[in-house]
């Protein structure tokens, strides 16, 4: 017992001695600990901010890709709907009626404007040398009071035309507040013709009557021989007569007696043929020097130009070639010679040219 009482002490005391040396190792070891967790701290926080910072560069580039994404046209669904329908208005009767009663209400003040102003007062004619002025506006149909606005152009011109044979196209205006001017253009080249009565009348190249003549004025116009006008009226479209071919044969029948049909020539053809070939030499400028156009014989067509030249044109084929050789060799021998004075043919019954058979020329300086 004593050796187990002595003992125990001595473990004791070895315990007690033993507590301080392990606080002496903990208080050395302090400093180290601080030490070491400073340095843990710091890379915590560096860890932290490291990752602070790449989160915030990642949610940079999260908001750049949705802002790319949003930039970018939206596929259509496919199963969207073509039309979006939205409720429809309630239909409001007052407001159909207040818009009806402002329309009515503008078309009434355009006519009461138009029934007060713009009245015709004056009337101007410019370009009328056959007729004064007062004789085109009683022809135009045209009264003092009309409306300006309701005039109707293609009325007034076909009034005066058909009342003014002289008279080739008209062209009308206004000016506001009352005022109506029309401008004439007259015929400048007609031709003379006479009728089966043996009459003389002005027609124009379209074939229109426009007035009766005498010698004296018809020798002013290129005259249309060999076909006359049958009951001409003025303003309208002249009519050929017909009538029977002299000298034509005489058809019989199986038993060789004659037959009472004549052969008829229309006149028709022949004022057509002339009025063509007219034509052309307008188009070619050659028109002030033809004196007459003959078709009498249809197969030898005979022209009159001045005092030079008789122009042989065959049959009524190709005339406006043939009128075109005439104008290119007219001008061509008044160029070479000085009033040069003979025969042209341009029937092609020998060659497709020109023919030229002189009686007198001499040569040009």
């Amino acid at each position: 017992m004593d050796t187990k009482s002595k003992q125990s002490p001595k473990k004791k005391s070895g315990q007690r001695s033993a507590q301080p040396r392990q606080s002496k190792s903990a208080a050395a070891a302090s400093p180290q600990r601080r030490a070491s967790a400073k340095r843990a701290a710091s890379a915590a926080s560096t860890r932290s901010a490291r990752s602070g910072s790449a989160g915030r560069s990642a949610y940079s580039g999260a908001a750049a890709q949705r802002a790319a994404a949003a930039a970018k046209p939206r596929k259509r669904r496919s199963n969207a709907p073509d039309v979006v329908y939205s409720a429809a208005k309630p239909f409001s009767r007052g407001k159909l009626l207040t818009s009806l009663l402002t329309v009515v209400a503008i078309v009434l003040a355009l006519i009461f404007g138009i029934a007060i102003f713009f009245h015709v007062d004056t009337v101007t004619v410019s370009g009328a040398n056959k007729y004064d002025e007062w004789t085109v506006r009683e022809a135009s149909g045209i009264q003092n009071g009309d409306n300006l606005l309701l005039i109707n152009d293609a009325q007034i011109a076909g009034n005066i035309t058909t009342k003014l044979p002289y008279v080739k196209s008209v062209r009308v205006g206004i000016k506001l507040p009352n005022t109506v001017n029309i401008y004439i253009e007259e015929q400048d080249i007609m031709y003379a013709i006479r009728d089966t009565g043996n009459r003389l009348w002005l027609i124009t190249n379209e074939g229109i009557v426009v007035d009766t003549t005498n010698t004296g004025d018809a020798g002013n116009y290129p005259s249309i021989l060999g076909v006359q006008l049958y009951k001409p009226v003025q303003s309208q479209k002249a009519i050929a007569a017909d009538e029977e071919a002299p000298n034509a044969p005489i058809e019989t029948n199986e038993e060789g007696e004659p037959l009472d049909t004549p052969v008829t020539i229309f006149g028709e053809d022949r004022l057509n043929a002339a009025l063509e070939l007219l034509q052309y030499f307008e188009k070619h400028q050659i028109i002030h020097k033809i004196v007459s156009v003959d078709v009498t014989d249809m197969g030898n067509i005979k022209v009159t130009y001045g005092q030079q030249y008789t122009i042989n044109f065959g049959n009524k084929t190709e005339l406006a070639y043939k009128a075109e050789l005439v104008a290119k060799g007219i001008a061509k021998l008044d160029d070479q010679y000085n009033e040069p004075i003979g025969e042209i043919d341009v029937s092609f019954r020998v060659q497709r040219d020109l023919i030229f058979t002189f009686d007198y020329l001499t040569q040009s300086n």
